[in-house]
């Protein structure tokens, strides 16, 4: 009952529908999944029923204290129910940190994640649609008698350099979009881009055809007519209304805390960084960049130099013009010393020759973890592109690729990668029911007390279930049950 065809997962809509079932004489009984809400005064009842049909249940809890589908509740100010993530949860962001433990984490004071349980649906009132978009990522939030039943965000591409413009009309679209899953037909558009709004009122009143000059207007044109055809064909009302950016509720979806840009800055090279937003989509490095403490990499590697043997004696050797350790002979005519820092000249692509500093042995490990971590989990060439255009240690491809194959969390990403496994079945049957799978499965005892287990028969061609109650779970009544589905679909 856990698995299906394709690897779907059952379970929860199975549990869900025993339990409705089960206490289908209750009309005042609730259940999410296996959380049952019942009055106080039906507790017994409904416990002693689960428990006719083998479900027993654990001792009752308030509902407005308790948790459910893993959610913590408890009342507000004005006794309304309210959900939050569970407090034992570490939000701290892990380090090494991937992509998903880092969109799964918000910097703040606690976690944001809450809400209320059940929010009123007045559909008659109409709802409100939030749109925002920056460049760094697009958010919209559902709202409906003042309450947010849904928020969604959208990081953009890396290097992604589309106007401003056209990524609010996309937010618009999304925010459409999600009105039309709620099944919403009256809808308030709130945005907080003046010409976002312009071009969005001028499409829905149909007053005349809207004119956008430059370099953009296909696109821009190509947008709209996507929320025209939206509002026709879902029957939609909607207004859209312009909103100041600090009254926006999904302008938050859109930003990332400060410190990640400053590291991104940082470990760019750009600077000592600054309060604004990073650019050209740089969500990604900046993002990751959250996981790296520490000063700087190119303080880091200068203070290091000052206290590491090698490099003391790499300069020596420098500054007396003799031969250098054999690790750098090979670049020796590109090493110099610029202000007692010992250096490396380097021709980039685009940025011409430029000086790196030479990283000392005990610190390569920690610039090629930085490297790997900032880059997303990316290839070795990727490593190889940002360590070689910022430091240089010998070995810097070598070092990539044997740190990329001891990477857990790559390995897990990529399993393809492994040893191959070998699969549950080597072959397919050609024909239905030329074999089948058998096994038992315990059960307890029914009301009737006459039946303790059943036999399942799962064929592998269709994925056919049959299952066969037995009266004891022994070899003479596996065989009767057995024998009768031989009967009627013939033998294997």
């Amino acid at each position: 009952m856990t698995r299906m065809g394709f690897g779907l997962s059952v379970a929860p809509k199975f549990m869900d529908i025993i339990v409705r079932w089960v206490t289908r004489d209750f009309p005042s009984v609730d259940n999410y999944v296996d959380d049952v809400k019942t009055p106080a005064s039906e507790v017994d009842a409904v416990a002693a029923r689960m428990l006719e049909y083998g479900l027993p249940t654990k001792q009752a809890e308030p509902f407005a204290s308790s948790r459910v589908l893993g959610l913590q509740l408890q009342k507000d100010e004005d006794h309304q129910v309210q959900w939050s993530r569970r407090g034992d949860i570490n939000l701290k962001l892990p380090r090494p940190a991937t992509k998903r433990d880092i969109f799964s984490w918000f910097a703040g004071d606690g976690d944001p994640a809450r809400g209320m349980w059940c929010a009123g649906r007045d559909e008659s009132a109409g709802c409100t649609v939030w749109a925002d978009a920056s460049d760094v990522g697009i958010g919209v939030a559902f709202e409906m008698d003042g309450a947010i039943l849904e928020d969604c965000s959208w990081l953009r591409p890396f290097g992604d350099k589309r106007h401003i413009n056209i990524v609010e009309l996309e937010a618009a679209i999304r925010g459409l979009s999600l009105a039309v899953h709620w099944q919403a037909k009256h809808v308030r558009l709130m945005t907080d881009s003046k010409t976002a709004e312009f071009w969005l009122r001028e499409v829905i009143g149909n007053v005349r055809r809207t004119k956008t000059k430059g370099l953009h207007e296909v696109l821009v044109q190509r947008r709209l007519q996507i929320v025209a055809d939206l509002i026709v064909t879902a029957g939609l009302s909607v207004s859209v209304e312009w909103v100041p950016t600090v009254k926006n509720r999904a302008d938050a979806l859109t930003r990332v805390p400060v410190e990640w840009v400053k590291r991104c800055k940082l470990l760019k090279g750009d600077g000592a960084g600054g309060d604004d937003e990073c650019g050209d989509g740089d969500v990604n490095i900046a993002a990751a960049a959250a996981s790296v403490s520490g000063p700087a990499p190119t303080e880091r590697i200068v203070e290091a130099q000052r206290t590491d043997d090698e490099i003391q004696t790499l300069t020596s050797q420098l500054q007396q013009d003799i031969p250098v350790l054999d690790r750098f002979s090979a670049v020796r005519a590109q090493l110099v010393i610029v202000d007692g820092v010992l250096v490396r000249n380097v021709k980039l692509p685009l940025e011409g020759t430029v000086q790196v500093p030479v990283v000392p042995q005990p610190l390569v490990a920690d610039v090629v973890r930085c490297a790997h971590e900032v880059s997303g989990h990316g290839c070795w060439e990727t490593m190889y592109r940002m360590i070689r255009s910022r430091c240089y240690f010998p070995g810097i491809a070598a070092a990539c690729c044997e740190f990329i194959a001891q990477c857990t969390r790559c390995k897990a990403a990529n399993p393809r990668k492994g040893p191959p496994v070998s699969p549950t079945r080597a072959d397919i049957p050609g024909r239905p029911w030329s074999e089948v799978i058998i096994d038992t499965l315990e059960l307890g005892t029914d009301r009737s007390g006459r039946y303790s287990c059943v036999l399942v028969c799962v064929g592998p061609f269709t994925k056919w279930v049959e299952v066969c109650p037995l009266r004891r779970h022994d070899a003479a009544n596996v065989a009767a049950a057995f024998t009768n589905l031989c009967m009627r679909w013939g033998c294997p």
